[in-house]
């Protein structure tokens, strides 16, 4: 603080406003020999002024006042009330443009990009942007998909190795497709890439590559999967090439934290720097308070009295002898009052930068959470548990282990444990089914299982094969079960279920009981054949005679050809025979084929003696196709209806293929030959209609495109007039199946 404003009495009286009060470089003690009743004498000698020496005193205005002396201005700090100097001035001065050499106030304009981001004292460097080779921008190389936003996230991918070395491609969408078909995110050349190799998806937990199933497979630094979360410089192998995945706001993420280091140490340096500073203040303030403790000491020395040569001792006052012998506060009371400021503003700088100091160090770092302790030794114990097998014991210590420190389990270790508990837990099941032969749902259990570690997979291989040798033993004992007791089907389904190695030995045993069983089956078979048809034979006797008996009348009005008489006499038979079921329904059956069957014999034998052979081949085999049903005991018709059907369906045959007829031809050939498979005119006939159902196929083949409906009528035309099996019946067929809607 400034010192309080006093009266100054100067000389003869007192002076209110002193004309060097607004000299503010300077300071002035009290007058200690103001009152002095000697002042005035002359004869009487003075004391020197112990303040003679300082050069100030040189220049004050008020030097010939004997009484008066200066202190030195001592150094002034910057508190509030405190005066300031031009070299004090000067200091502040400098000291303001250090500081501000060291601080910079332009922001680095990352707020925007990251919200924990402050305004920094330097700017980090911006990201340096590859340009593609060629000087294309990576925009061109393809378009947006449809999930694609207006700009998307800070994500890219670099082609480093392969037939596309040094493409780019900046993500659009939240979702991109690598391959080689058209149409993909980004597409290849690469030939042994899969057309659509993988899928790269954007989404809150950072970006998820998944192989779409590819042929070659994919790698991801070097290790093969099918699916994995990617971090920035990560570098994926799809066949031949090679892609770093390049994470921008990752890369920006590591410079900054690269930048703060280095101001973190840059800062350090400064703060080591400013403490030896302080250090060497510490040493001059109190080099300065001894320099003044020594002034103190002279003036004293030179205050003593002063012998006379009349033996008069005339004691000298100065401010100093006032004080008294006080310790050091007396003798800093002593001291005249600018260098009292002086050494209480040089006190005051010091303590600010101490203060200063300790507010611009780093602040410790914080005290060890005896929590967080306990906790890292649980899950630590936890770790040695899972790699011991004791799953229980592991989820027991993760959960108290984050009562503790929660999130402190970052690998899901629990969840791990958990899995593989229920995966020994399924073990254990499925070894309790096999025991009791519960074998299906011993497999259940497997199955239920899932995917585990690679230890508890190894166990799961044992308890497998230990379910198969179980399962095998029991079949093969209700295989001989099954044999003794007859039950030969029951025992084949379990050989069909037993490995093909097995099979041998169960299956060499029911092939004999087989044979067994089959040779007295057929000694009983035997038997009862020979019982069986002796005795149809019999009925069969009995029954025809009955039959032939009741027909008598109409079988011969037949064979001279009165159909209407033999019809006639059907009537009377069934009005014989009501009660006799099979007499009564074979005459009525004649009754409604003889009529019928004459017109179209009479039509047919009229029109082939006239020469019209192929107008005779339709009611002719009309009518042997009636004479078949009506089953009647040999006569003339059957034989005479034969020979002449052949030789007009020859006829009909030939005119249908000249008609492009083939299904007639193809019918009337067919029956020819049927009559006589001999007949060469009937085999020529079949083999034209062949020749022209391959033009056929051929005609439909070239306008299948143009006329889809005229072919698919040609394609079964050659389907109907071909055998089975032929090549042109198979072509025929295929292509109905490719035209069908």
């Amino acid at each position: 603080m400034a010192p309080p404003r006093k009266s100054v009495s100067r000389g003869n009286g007192d002076l209110e406003n002193d004309p060097e009060r607004e000299n503010r470089t300077q300071a002035r003690a009290a007058n200690p020999v103001v009152e002095d009743p000697e002042v005035n004498n002359s004869t009487q000698a003075r004391a020197p002024n112990p303040l003679a020496k300082q050069k100030i005193r040189a220049k004050d205005p008020e030097q010939n006042n004997k009484t008066q002396a200066r202190a030195k201005a001592p150094p002034v700090s910057e508190d509030e009330g405190s005066y300031r100097t031009g070299q004090n001035y000067q200091a502040a001065e400098d000291e303001e443009e250090g500081l501000a050499g060291d601080m910079s106030l332009d922001g680095d304009g990352l707020e925007a990009l990251d919200p924990e981001l402050g305004s920094r004292t330097k700017a980090l460097p911006a990201l340096e942007t590859e340009t593609p080779a060629g000087g294309g921008s990576d925009e061109e190389e393809g378009a947006d998909d449809e999930n694609a936003t207006r700009a998307g996230p800070p994500l890219k991918l670099e082609i480093i190795a392969g037939p596309d070395a040094g493409k780019k491609k900046k993500f659009k969408g939240v979702r991109m497709v690598i391959g080689r078909t058209p149409g993909v995110d980004l597409l290849l050349t690469d030939q042994s890439v899969s057309r659509r190799h993988v899928e790269l998806i954007y989404g809150d937990d950072g970006v998820l590559m998944k192989d779409c199933g590819s042929g070659n497979g994919t790698k991801v630094n070097g290790v093969k999967v099918a699916e994995k979360m990617l971090e920035h410089g990560d570098e994926i192998a799809i066949g031949k090439t090679r892609i770093r995945f390049v994470d921008e706001l990752a890369a920006f993420k590591k410079a900054r934290e690269e930048n703060e280091k280095k101001e973190e140490e840059k800062k350090a340096a400064a703060a080591e720097k400013k403490a030896s500073g302080e250090k060497k203040a510490v040493s001059a303030a109190e080099g300065e308070e001894a320099a003044a403790e020594g002034e103190a000491a002279e003036g004293e020395e030179l205050a003593k009295p002063e012998k006379k040569p009349g033996g008069r001792v005339r004691p000298v006052r100065t401010s100093r002898s006032a004080g008294g012998d006080g310790g050091f506060a007396a003798k800093f009371k002593a001291l005249p009052p600018p260098m009292r400021y002086g050494i209480v503003a040089l006190v005051a700088v010091v303590l600010l930068i101490l203060i200063g100091g300790i507010a611009l160090r780093p602040p410790p770092p914080a005290p060890v959470d005896p929590a967080k302790a306990i906790a890292d030794s649980k899950m630590q114990d936890a770790r040695n548990a899972a790699r011991d097998g004791d799953y229980e014991r592991v989820v027991s210590l993760v959960n108290e282990a984050e009562k503790l420190q929660p999130g402190i389990d970052k690998t899901r270790l629990a969840a791990q444990a958990k899995e593989e508990l229920t995966f020994m837990n399924g073990l254990e099941a499925a070894k309790k089914a096999i025991e009791e032969k519960r074998f299906e749902d011993a497999k259940k259990a497997l199955e239920k299982t899932g995917k585990g570690s690679v230890k508890s997979e190894e166990a799961k291989l044992k308890v497998s094969a230990a379910l198969d040798d179980a399962e095998i033993a029991y079949k093969l004992e209700k295989i001989d079960e099954f044999i003794a007791a007859g039950e030969v089907e029951a025992a084949k389904d379990l050989v069909r279920g037993l490995p093909v190695e097995k099979q041998g030995p169960p299956a060499e045993a029911i092939a004999a009981f087989e044979r067994q069983l089959e040779e007295q089956k057929l000694l009983d078979a035997k038997d009862s054949a020979a019982a069986a048809r002796n005795a149809a034979a019999a009925a069969k006797a009995r029954r025809e005679q009955d039959m032939n008996e009741a027909m008598v009348v109409v079988e011969r009005k037949f064979g001279g050809g009165e159909w209407d008489r033999a019809a006639s006499e059907c009537a009377r038979v069934m009005d014989s025979f009501a009660n006799d079921k099979e007499i009564y329904q074979r005459a009525k059956k004649l009754q409604g084929l003889l009529p019928n069957f004459g017109r179209n014999y009479d039509e047919g034998m009229k029109k082939f003696r006239q020469g019209s052979l192929a107008q005779a081949a339709k009611p002719l085999r009309v009518a042997y196709g009636l004479y078949g049903q009506m089953n009647l005991r040999a006569n003339k018709y059957g034989q005479e209806l034969e020979d002449k059907i052949g030789a007009a369906a020859i006829v009909a045959g030939k005119e249908a293929l000249l008609r492009d007829d083939l299904v007639t031809a193809w019918q009337m050939f067919k029956d020819a030959s049927k009559f006589d498979p001999n007949d060469a005119k009937a085999r020529a006939g079949l083999d034209d209609v062949q020749g022209k159902a391959d033009d056929l196929f051929q005609s439909a083949y070239m306008i299948k495109d143009r006329d889809p409906r005229d072919a698919i009528r040609k394609f079964k035309i050659v389907v109907q007039v071909t055998d089975a099996g032929s090549t042109v019946h198979e072509k025929a067929k295929n292509q109905l199946a490719a035209m069908a809607p």
